[in-house]
């Protein structure tokens, strides 16, 4: 991936001292429109925002059972090869008709991420031109929406797999052995050092776990902003909402404190392989640690995914 043409200064100011984008920013840098219509007034406030990912929520209609086959042993050092050996194709399920990944999954939490969002009662809206009602306290009621007001050229998702279960945990330090033996006195102000050095740890994250669908291209047209639309009409060069996947990286584990990490990457050869040729679009490798293995593409596309990383790229010609 390269980063669009910039002129890029060495550091982070230029000679006349404006900043300067860094390569992190040119690569993963979009920008999110959020949009609030009061409902009393009809007033609309638009606010942006600069985003380097979207993080996406996970709800049970988005979520399916885990193929077999994507299975992957945490810190295996067997893992790579266990890539190697699933070359073989993925049914989507036992009769073919497995979840559309244009319209479940990702698809689905993109959809939740950008639906619009009701304001009311104590969440209310306190709108700058007519304050809401008396009886709400000023508030008032108002709907709320994001959309794409720029796309990154590298869109970087975020499935929210994680969440906290339970209450906060209060832990105390291993007693002293060797206190015993040093007098009461000693003893006594040991007790009182390990009561006050207790430490309150937020509530265990278990994971969400399950296979969450996700299309090999992703078109983000449906969630650019009112304002984005208008910017491209007219114009002769606009702007690509068409994506393709890049790599992803898998959570191998039950909470967000123990596992191990593994990455799907593409490998883009050009030439007859780049898919405007008619080719495969790339080679897709597993990286483990220091073992890196050449997998499938449908081994890739049936893996529990916690990133996902897109890539920009000229939307399909149509014949």
């Amino acid at each position: 991936i390269t980063p669009p043409a910039t002129s890029i200064a060495h550091g982070p100011l230029s000679r006349r001292g404006a900043r300067v984008p860094t390569g992190i920013e040119l690569l993963f840098q979009g920008q999110l429109e959020s949009r609030v219509r009061c409902l009393t007034c009809a007033g609309v406030s638009i606010t942006y925002e600069p985003c380097w990912d979207v993080s996406v929520p996970l709800s049970p209609a988005a979520v399916h059972p885990l193929p077999a086959i994507s299975g992957l042993a945490a810190g295996s050092a067997t893992a790579a090869a266990a890539a190697a050996a699933a070359s073989v194709s993925v049914g989507a399920s036992a009769n073919g008709q497995g979840p559309d990944p244009r319209r479940s999954g990702l698809v689905y939490c993109l959809n939740s991420f950008t639906a619009t969002e009701r304001l009311s009662g104590k969440n209310g809206y306190k709108c700058s031109r007519c304050y809401g009602s008396a009886s709400a306290g000023g508030l008032s009621e108002a709907e709320k929406r994001y959309s794409f007001d720029r796309a990154p050229p590298v869109l970087s998702i975020h499935l929210k797999r994680f969440r906290h279960a339970g209450a906060s945990r209060r832990v105390s330090p291993p007693s002293n052995s060797d206190s015993s033996g040093s007098g009461g006195g000693s003893s006594s102000t040991s007790r009182r050092r390990h009561v006050s050095s207790e430490a309150l740890l937020p509530p265990m994250q278990e994971k969400l776990s399950g296979w969450v669908p996700f299309p090999e291209t992703l078109e983000i047209l449906q969630w650019m902003s009112e304002d984005w639309l208008q910017r491209q009409k007219g114009t002769d060069h606009p702007e690509s909402t068409h994506y393709r996947l890049q790599g992803i990286l898998v959570h191998l584990g039950t909470t967000v404190d123990n596992g191990h990490y593994v990455a799907f990457v593409r490998w883009n050869a050009g030439g007859e392989d780049a898919p405007e040729a008619g080719g495969s679009g790339g080679r897709w490798f597993l990286c483990n640690d220091e073992n890196t293995v050449e997998c499938t593409k449908d081994f890739v596309m049936k893996q529990e995914a916690t990133l996902l990383f897109y890539e920009q790229v000229p939307p399909p010609v149509r014949k």
